[in-house]
């Protein structure tokens, strides 16, 4: 009977299995580490590229920081939108925060002209134009 006790008590110490999934991975809280580096690279790489100067181009040093900019924010959206394990409507979000911040600026402003160096001037869609923002003379008299 002693025997049967301890085997009661070891089997208490021993450390439980997790129930098994239903088939699905557990959800992460963060990307894996050479999906962060990834990230990072193209991160700096683009401000390396525009901050010193490198091509020797201002416009090409600005598309780059914005190419890799744009790829930085996109890898971790990939990466929870089809890895993560989390549940289907959560892993939408932040895709649909992503074409949001894409498509709502041009809701509520547009761009009005480019300046030389492909610096967009932007105006918002109740901003008066500059034409009409000017007081109308009046005659003296």
């Amino acid at each position: 009977m002693t025997e049967s006790n301890n085997a009661d008590a070891r089997s208490d110490e021993l450390p439980q299995k997790p129930p098994p999934s239903l088939g699905r991975n557990p959800a992460r809280r963060w990307p894996p580490l050479r999906n962060r580096i990834i990230s990072a690279l193209f991160l700096f790489t683009g401000l390396a590229v525009w901050g010193f100067d490198l091509l020797g181009d201002h416009q090409a040093g600005k598309l780059a920081l914005l190419i890799g900019g744009f790829i930085a924010v996109l890898t971790p959206i990939i990466w929870f939108t089809f890895f993560s394990g989390h549940r289907g409507w959560i892993r939408i979000i932040p895709l649909a925060a992503l074409i949001a911040a894409l498509t709502l600026p041009f809701a509520f402003g547009h761009i009005h002209e480019v300046g030389g160096e492909l610096t967009p001037h932007w105006r918002w869609n109740w901003e008066k134009a500059p034409d009409q923002a000017l007081e109308i003379p009046t005659s003296p008299a």
